[in-house]
Parts: structure tokens; sequence; C-alpha cells
């Protein structure tokens, strides 16, 4: 009796403390670059990223438990072109890869080849991939030209695709338009690298939805982000003023329909990141990870150093209860946005059954399910 007794409680420690268990489970990482032709039959393509990247965030968010995302751009156009590339560092803050996105403009190029091989050969050697196998990279090269082969100083495209398999770096090929060859070369890439391959016509990259709701998201939403309050070196208030600078040009330029995007991936667990950012006093002390009388004074916002210590105690306090009821509302005004889309996506079947973010979320869930990254609740929007 004995015996069985100690063999059980042996289990129940084994069950209990397995990383196999959902209490136990590890958040993925996610590794996302988008490298996007940005010549000038591309406008469409890049309304699109525009529309739908923080959308294409939010339905990585709902996994569980919560990954940690990050994501990059990479535009393309040609040698004789503005730029050859352009960069934006994989990271997790993605206001920062909105604010240059919405910098993105179609220009240049021809209706011929493209430096699509400087774009691949950059997307693998150039950002900051974690080389832990257990993390999902992925690129996503969207384009509609194949790349020049006669630059004989590139490094081509089988080249690269190899790279990337060596490295655990799927590439997902998306072809806009019709082109034989684009197909042809695409298809190599996504074949050597694991990936998949998708066909989209400029027609149909993304179906734009407003609703009676994104208004009222965007005006609380710009209350919700003023519940921050950072504060930190001086190096640590030049990077959270970068932050506020981005925030701003969105703001002020992006639809309120992207503002409520945002908000919802903002409210998420897998957001906290991009919205807290490192040094939001206020995150920190509801989690627990600090308390007001940890900082130095001079480390403190201007709002707070003229205080007493209790003064900002309650200064915090009020803060962390506004945010509270910021929260509970625009979570109920995100769920009735979602449930509001959700009506006329069925009305928009058959455009959606083949559209930029319908293909991306295809991908992703394949490829994510390997990784432990289950994306069952479908897409968000």
């Amino acid at each position: 009796m004995k015996r069985i007794w100690i063999i059980s409680l042996v289990l129940l420690v084994a069950f209990t403390f397995s990383p196999l268990t959902a209490q136990t489970a590890a958040p993925v990482k996610v590794q996302v670059v988008f490298v996007l032709d940005t010549t000038g039959s591309m406008s469409s393509l890049i309304d699109a990223a525009k529309e739908k990247i923080w959308a294409i965030a939010g339905t990585l968010a709902t996994a569980e438990p919560a990954p940690d995302i990050s994501m990059g751009l990479l535009a393309y156009r040609d040698r004789q072109d503005e730029y050859i590339t352009k960069l934006t560092a994989l990271t997790p803050d993605l206001d920062a890869v909105y604010s240059n996105l919405m910098d993105f403009r179609a220009s240049g190029g021809g209706d011929g080849p493209e430096s699509v091989n400087q774009a691949l050969a950059e997307a693998v050697g150039k950002f900051e991939w974690d080389p832990n196998p257990a993390v999902y990279k992925v690129i996503f090269l969207v384009g509609d030209w194949p790349p020049h082969m006669d630059y004989r100083d590139d490094v081509k495209y089988p080249v690269s695709s190899r790279n990337a398999k060596a490295h655990g770096i799927i590439v997902n090929t998306i072809q806009m338009g019709n082109q034989a060859e684009t197909a042809k070369i695409w298809k190599e890439i996504a074949r050597i690298t694991g990936g998949e391959y998708y066909q989209v016509g400029h027609e149909n990259l993304a179906v734009h939805y407003e609703t009676p709701f994104d208004a009222e998201i965007a005006e609380l939403a710009k209350e919700y982000d003023a519940t921050r309050v950072y504060y930190g070196t001086p190096e640590a208030q030049s990077a959270v003023r970068n932050k506020r600078e981005h925030e701003e040009k969105l703001y002020k330029e992006a639809p309120d329909s992207v503002i409520a995007q945002r908000n919802m991936y903002n409210l998420s667990e897998a957001g906290k990141t991009n919205f807290s950012g490192s040094y939001d006093l206020v995150d920190q002390v509801m989690n627990g990870e600090v308390t007001v009388e940890d900082i130095k004074n001079d480390e403190l916002p201007a709002e707070l150093k003229t205080l007493s210590a209790e003064e900002r105690k309650r200064f915090i306090e009020e803060k962390i209860r506004v945010r509270k009821e910021y929260e509970a509302q625009l979570t109920v005004l995100n769920e009735k946005r979602q449930a509001y889309i959700r009506e006329l996506v069925k009305k928009n079947a058959d455009h959606e059954e083949n559209s930029f973010d319908t293909q991306v979320y295809r991908g992703l869930k394949k490829q994510g399910a390997e990784k432990n990254l289950h994306l069952d609740k479908g897409m968000s929007y």
C-alpha cells in the first residue's frame, strides 16, 4: 500500500510540473518579416499592408499561451530607383513598424524584373533572427515581378533560400498578378524553404471594413494610451519620446478602423509590450514588479517629481483605476466591432477567400501549429 501511495505521489508531482501542461507551457516566440515590392505597380499592396498589419498581429495574439511577437519590414525596388532596399528591424514595438510602413509609397520600377535577389538575401541575412529552432521564423515575400538574374554581384535566390532553410526560416511567397516567371520562382523559393505559395490579384488584396464602433474606440484608445507614466534614465526617456512620436503619427494619419485594430492588439496579453514598452510605471506597479518608492527621484517623470511620496502613490493608483475602466469599456467595444465585421465577412466570403490577409493567415495557422502556435480562433479584423 505504501509503495502504491509513493508511486501515485510521484506521478502527481511529475504531471503538475510537466512542461507539457497548459499551466507551464512556454510562450511561443514569433518573428515575422514582410518583404514588400514597393515599385509603382504595388500601391494596392502597400495600402493592404497598412490596412491589415494590425489585424495580422491581432490574429497571432489569439494563440494561447500569448506568443512573444516581433515584426520587421523590408521594402524593395530596383537599382535605378530611389532605393534598392529599406529595412525596419525586427521589434516587438509594432508602433515603430507601422510608423515606417506609413511612409511606404509605390514608385519607381517598371514592367520588368526587380531586385528580389538582394531583398531576399537581406531578409535572411540582415535581420536578427533567433537561432533557437523552437522559434517560428517566417518571411512573407510579396511582389509581382521576378528577380533580375543578370546582376552578377547578387546573391541569387536559390542560395538565399537554402540559407533560410538552414537557419529554420520559412519563406511564404505571395504573387501579385499572373506573371509566369514569377510564379515559377516564387514556388521554388517556397518549396526550398518549406513555405507556401499563394497567388493574389491586385483587385483582391484586402477588404476594408468600417464599423459604427471605430470612432469611439479610437477616441477611448487615445485616453487609454494617456494612462501610461514613463520613468527612467535619459536614454530611456529618449526611447519613450520616439515611441510617442510614432503614436502621434499614427493617430494623425491612420483611419479609425486601423486605430481600433491596434487597440485590440494592445489589449491582448501579447500586445502589452507594444502598449507599455519597458518603462511604464503604471504597468510595473500593477504587476508588482516595482513600487513608486523604488524609483530614483531623477528618473521620475516631471509630473511626479514635485509630489510627496504619498501623493505619488495616489497618483499611480488613480492611473491604475482609470486604466482598468478604459480596458473594460474597450474590451466590450472591440467585441462588438468583431461581431459586426464577422457578419460583413460572411457577405464578402468570395472576396475574402483569396485576399492578402487570408493568405497570410493560412500560412501562419498551418506552420504555427508545428511550433505549438495554435491559431484556432479564426482571423481578427
